[in-house]
């Protein structure tokens, strides 16, 4: 998967859209999409006709593909996904972000920013995320955040703050 914070809800939405023949869509802030529903019947030879596949206009040429096959769409939450070595290290940045308490990291190019969308008001709140008993009640999948930890992006500085290891924008180990 190439959108690890893809939040639980989104997913729970997507099916439940998706059951009632719409589809379900949250963009990525490249131009792509992080996560995609659609109905079960949906003609699959035309819903990814015409989509321009690793290009900005990747959600947009999508989202045209559904309208032209009449199928009803909702739009979720923009996120972030991983294509490039450097969306790794951004991933990382954001993670650490929410849970150094004491730290000062650098945003510049963490682009840390709220969510522009909202879930529809459907009662789908919630989430039965992983939480590591070290973050800071932030939602994340304790799966990845160990992943960058074993690859070594991140590590512990001390005994509350995490720091990137790796800076692939500045081709650089720390």
């Amino acid at each position: 998967m190439d959108a690890p914070e893809v939040p639980l809800e989104e997913i729970a939405y997507g099916l439940t859209v998706s059951s009632t023949n719409k589809a379900h869509m949250c963009p990525a802030d490249d131009g792509g999409y992080g996560l995609l529903s659609v109905p079960r019947d949906a003609p699959s030879s035309h819903i990814f006709s015409g989509v321009r596949w690793s290009n900005k206009l990747t959600a947009v040429s999508q989202l045209k593909a559904l309208s032209d096959c009449n199928i009803g769409i909702s739009i979720g939450k923009i996120m972030n996904d991983i294509d490039e070595p450097g969306d790794v290290v951004r991933l990382a940045r954001r993670l650490m972000h929410s849970r150094n308490s004491c730290s000062s990291q650098d945003n510049s190019s963490g682009n840390i920013k709220d969510d522009v969308l909202e879930l529809p008001s459907s009662g789908i709140r919630g989430s039965s995320m992983f939480r590591d008993a070290n973050a800071t009640n932030e939602n994340v999948c304790q799966y990845t955040w160990e992943a960058l930890l074993d690859l070594k992006v991140i590590t512990r500085s001390n005994e509350k703050c995490f720091c990137l290891r790796i800076d692939y924008d500045n081709n650089m180990e720390r």
